[in-house]
């Protein structure tokens, strides 16, 4: 399927019964900028 060049409908009925989906675990990442940091943190040390 290719949903940005050629979209297709496809109707399931009851799909929680009819299909079973692949589990992925995705990574949950948080990036905090650099000067977010050093304006918000206390210098250690």
């Amino acid at each position: 399927m290719n949903a940005a060049t050629k979209p297709q409908l496809h109707i399931i009925q009851n799909p929680a019964e009819n299909l079973e989906p692949e589990e992925k675990i995705e990574v949950v990442r948080y990036v905090v900028p650099f000067k977010e940091i050093i304006a918000k943190g206390n210098k250690g040390g």
